[in-house]
């Protein structure tokens, strides 16, 4: 699968670019940092919704670790 349709591909670039905003002291730098990881999740919801993935295979197939907090990425909530 091309790397642009794969949502675990953008997911991944999302928790990098939440670890590296975990690094940042400067406020500025990491709010842009967070607004970046919050953009490659939002292109790995777009992948999803080209390839019909369901929250259901999200959570069988992605640690929840990798989602933004308290969600599925689809607006479902955890707990």
């Amino acid at each position: 699968m091309h790397p642009i349709n794969d949502p675990k591909h953008w997911r991944e670039r999302a928790q990098e670019a939440r670890v590296h905003a975990e690094q940042i002291a400067d406020p500025e730098s990491k709010k842009m940092m967070l607004k970046i990881a919050e953009d490659y999740e939002k292109l790995a919801q777009r992948a999803e919704q080209r390839c019909g993935v369901s929250a259901d295979f999200k959570l069988r197939h992605y640690p929840l670790d990798t989602w933004p907090l308290g969600t599925l990425g689809d607006g479902l909530t955890l707990g």
